[in-house]
């Protein structure tokens, strides 16, 4: 399975050339979910707003994904860095 190759990966090498672990406070992940349930947001959306949070506080200028309607609708503050690979 490719994402447990991956996890393994990470556990195994720092990756720090390539990339930096974001990770959510308590506060952080539970007003996500709150916000993306009360838009409602449900599924993979929940999973998707989780993943934009961490790309903001991370500052990223530019956030990947194939389902730009999907992620811009959750961020839309966030729509201008929004692209498709």
């Amino acid at each position: 399975m490719r994402v447990a190759y991956i996890s393994r990966s990470l556990r195994n090498h720092d990756g720090s050339p390539w990339f930096t672990v974001i990770t959510l406070d308590k506060s952080e992940y539970y007003n996500t979910i709150e916000r993306a349930a009360e838009n409602g947001f449900t599924s993979g959306r929940i999973y998707d707003a989780l993943l934009l949070c961490c790309a903001a506080k991370a500052k990223a200028g530019v956030i990947y994904t194939w389902n730009l309607k999907h992620f811009r609708a959750i961020d839309p503050k966030l729509a201008d860095r929004i692209r498709t690979p």
